[in-house]
């Protein structure tokens, strides 16, 4: 193992997260929800109520009727409901209408979000410490030429191939050989690029093309990795 290469890739920082899953929402539902989801079909009725007050008060004061109970503050009483509750759809069309005002002009660059990347809970990994013969089988059985390899703390450190398992083999090695005493995967990782989600589609090209690895690393600002990008997810973006 070439712990100097081993050390450089561990350097980048690049951590698949604690727990496999999707990830949970930042906030929890509005206590509102349920009211907000209700709201239109309250509108809906008080507006039917307030339309046949105002159509039963024209009536009386067309045919003159003296028993006419509604007048123009009962109108009003209900139409400040109505106005109340259709102050945040005229919000939200105003805000909708700033947002398409300001928003700027559709480029045809796609980004890797773009591409449709596989998310991190659905990235099989293996450790250090797991055997060859792990790694092989979890690439046969997934149809997989790769696999990310993380340490203990789940720190992306290199990445195993099926032509690095295939030379180790035809090496004299062992299949019980730990995964992390194969000097290549590091070397691997290393070449491993990663982008952002909102980089270029064709920035993810050229790194694939510069790099021997036929993977990306999708990673936020701050190397926590969102997931994996492949040039079938390029091409399939392209095509799109």
């Amino acid at each position: 193992m070439n712990q100097n290469t081993r050390n450089q890739v561990l350097d980048r920082g690049l951590r698949f997260p604690e727990v496999a899953g999707p990830v949970k929402p930042d906030k929890l539902p509005s206590p509102w929800a349920k009211v907000e989801r209700w709201r239109p079909w309250w509108l809906l009725i008080w507006g039917v109520i307030t339309s046949l007050a105002a159509v039963a008060m024209a009536f009386c004061h067309v045919v003159g009727s003296s028993r006419c109970t509604i007048d123009w503050l009962t109108l009003a009483f209900l139409l400040v409901p109505l106005a109340v509750g259709l102050i945040p759809d005229i919000t939200r069309l105003k805000l909708g209408q700033l947002e398409a005002e300001m928003r700027p002009a559709k480029r045809e660059a796609r980004t890797v979000t773009d591409c449709g990347f596989v998310p991190v809970e659905k990235v099989v990994t293996v450790s250090e410490g797991d055997p060859v013969r792990q790694a092989s089988r979890i690439m046969v059985s997934n149809d997989f030429s790769q696999l990310p390899v993380l340490d203990s703390s789940r720190i992306f450190v290199g990445l195993i191939t099926e032509k690095d398992i295939v030379a180790h083999l035809l090496g004299g090695g062992s299949a019980d050989t730990q995964v992390g005493d194969l000097a290549a995967i590091y070397q691997n990782g290393l070449d491993t690029p990663n982008l952002r989600p909102y980089d270029d589609i064709g920035q993810a090209e050229r790194k694939l093309a510069e790099q021997k690895v036929q993977l990306i690393l999708v990673t936020t600002d701050n190397g926590l990795v969102q997931g994996i990008l492949t040039r079938a997810d390029i091409v399939r973006g392209l095509a799109q």
